[in-house]
């Protein structure tokens, strides 16, 4: 396999939008130091471009002028017949437009193989877009108090508590460029949040709620899974793909995730804009992931962060991190059981530690 076919593929991903957040930084990263990547982006931009405006258009002109020509050549000729000329005429008309049809119904389906068809298949972070209007930070500020912000946000998603005074997880897609943030737990109340530590390679980012009036007196309800978990493992996930927490279940249907992505599962689970960021479950009631895609258009195949790269991160946390009250800590406690009556307990203690993430930029 030659240099241009090992970078086709990304540079197809790229152009479709494909990529997240640390991906297209690190694609945009190679084109910068290596000129060839950068030309064979800018022929693949160049064909999308010529399909997108219909590269058949110059073509047809070309033919008729060439029947043109070719009529007016042969209406020179002494005893040609104008009538005879006239139904040749139409006959190559008719012959070019049925061409032409045909040429463009290829390039239609050229396009649409390779660029429309491939992005309902492709990946799609589950950041839920709240409102399109870009707001500034200037305009948010008007809560002095930190109370509740009347401006609905920008973009939401979800974060789950990992520590009693008030350090979260969520997705770095999801707060990515964000001017403030905001979080609000499942009884409405919002909190004012920063962003204190992310990995976009990873696409994890730990915030730090900052109002004072947040209190969580009791210790967290769920701890990390220590191992991965099997295929088939039966999970479920809670999230705001709307401004109610929402329950799903489902099961680990793949070890590894989009694109054979070995820092993820592929599950069978319904999520929607407004997941990505929320808590994947075990039959135990012990984090195994983080929600953060889905596959295009589809219901029901999603992708999750394995929680090994979350523990990762909290072991590299700054020293100036109180690591007593993390997740991990022997305080926090996991359900041993997975009937059904247990499990309806289970998320009427877990609904108060998930919480919205509102993102104003």
């Amino acid at each position: 396999m030659d240099a241009k076919s090992k970078w086709i593929d990304q540079i197809h991903r790229y152009l479709q939008g494909e990529m997240d957040a640390a991906e297209e930084a690190h694609f945009q990263q190679s084109c910068q130091q290596d000129p060839q990547i950068e030309e064979w982006l800018e022929e693949e931009r160049q064909f999308v471009y010529i399909l997108k405006n219909g590269f058949h258009r110059q073509w047809i002109h070309e033919q008729f002028s060439s029947l043109n020509r070719m009529v007016t050549k042969r209406s020179a000729y002494p005893g040609s017949r104008l009538v005879k000329t006239s139904k040749e005429w139409l006959a190559h008309i008719a012959v070019a437009a049925t061409v032409a049809l045909l040429v463009s119904l290829v390039a239609f389906w050229s396009f649409n193989q390779l660029y429309i068809r491939p992005n309902k298949m492709g990946y799609v972070d589950l950041r839920r877009a709240i409102d399109n209007i870009q707001r500034s930070q200037d305009a948010l500020m008007n809560d002095i108090h930190h109370k509740r912000p009347t401006n609905p946000g920008t973009y939401g998603g979800t974060g789950f508590l990992i520590s009693e005074n008030g350090y979260l997880v969520t997705n770095y897609h999801v707060v990515q460029r964000a001017d403030s943030i905001y979080v609000q737990d499942n009884k409405g109340n919002a909190y004012k949040a920063e962003l204190v530590f992310q990995d976009p390679h990873v696409d994890l980012a730990v915030l730090k709620i900052m109002d004072s009036s947040f209190c969580m007196n009791k210790s967290l309800p769920y701890k990390l899974s220590p191992a991965e978990a099997p295929l088939g493992e039966q999970v479920f996930t809670l999230g705001y793909p709307k401004d109610e927490i929402v329950y799903g279940e489902g099961y680990i249907s793949s070890e590894t995730g989009y694109r054979d992505d070995s820092t993820a599962y592929q599950l069978s689970i319904p999520v929607n804009p407004g997941n990505s960021g929320g808590p994947l479950f075990d039959s135990r009631g012990r984090i195994i992931g983080i929600i953060s895609g889905k596959q295009g258009e589809s219901d029901r195949i999603a992708f999750a962060i394995k929680a090994s790269y979350l523990k990762a991160i909290l072991d590299s946390l700054p020293h100036d991190f109180n690591k007593r009250h993390l997740l991990y800590s022997r305080s926090s406690t996991s359900y041993r059981q997975s009937s059904r009556e247990n499990r309806v307990a289970q998320l009427q203690q877990l609904k108060d530690y998930v919480m919205m993430v509102k993102v104003y930029n």
